[in-house]
């Protein structure tokens, strides 16, 4: 069974937000050279990473609401600049709205157990 992650989205007001925020990153990653995947860094490793990566998904708040998800394809643990373990969460290019909300995203993803999403 996947294991899902929920995770407050700071800064977009909306998933058109997200996504734009997200294709901004990307071009400057391929503009300068660098993987292109979206990511998102962390301090701590998932206990259960392996349930996750590949299988799971990334719950997105939003302004107090679970408004999106994003498959997780990998989870990489890294060492930061300053030399603290973190880790960075490779999502899937494109965010996902659930039933019922507005989304340029086409896909609708099944809501987190245990949730009315």
């Amino acid at each position: 069974m996947a294991l899902h992650l929920i995770k407050l989205c700071v800064g977009p007001a909306t998933i058109a937000d997200l996504e734009a925020r997200q294709a901004r990153f990307r071009e400057e990653a391929l503009r300068d050279g660098r993987e292109a995947d979206p990511f998102h860094v962390t301090r701590t490793l998932p206990k259960r990473h392996r349930e996750i990566a590949g299988q799971g998904s990334i719950y997105w708040v939003i302004r107090g609401t679970l408004s999106c998800r994003q498959a997780i394809t990998a989870i990489e643990p890294l060492t930061g600049a300053d030399g603290i373990p973190r880790c960075r969460l490779v999502f899937d290019p494109r965010p996902c709205s659930g039933p019922g909300r507005s989304s340029p995203s086409a896909c609708s993803p099944p809501p987190p157990p245990g949730t009315a999403c």
